[in-house]
């Protein structure tokens, strides 16, 4: 979607989807040949979490932080999935008789 279009349904002002992209706190935006930003859907939930954890006092540093951890924990219980798919896949069954 374009900025027009995030802006209006985020309630947010364009510079501001800039700012926030600058910094990294949403996803950067697809240049489309004619050079307009092109936002994924994901963009619009970013936006709306940022605006709320604002709402609730948090400064943008830590609204930073915060978004990073997510990812940070989803990216390691990502791994440890992966690893533990490797590790079952290694063990074969048994058949003990008690």
């Amino acid at each position: 979607m374009l900025i027009g279009e995030l802006s209006m349904r985020s309630g947010i002002r364009r510079e501001t989807i800039r700012f926030y992209e600058r910094l990294g706190l949403i996803d950067t935006a697809v240049r489309r040949e004619n050079g307009y930003r092109d936002y994924s859907p994901d963009c619009l939930q970013q936006i709306e979490t940022l605006h709320r954890l604002k709402e609730l006092g948090f400064t943008l540093k830590e609204v930073d932080s915060f978004l990073k951890s997510q990812t940070d924990a989803a990216t390691a219980c990502n791994q440890y999935a992966t690893n533990l798919q490797r590790r079952l896949a290694t063990v074969t069954p048994t058949n003990h008789e008690m």
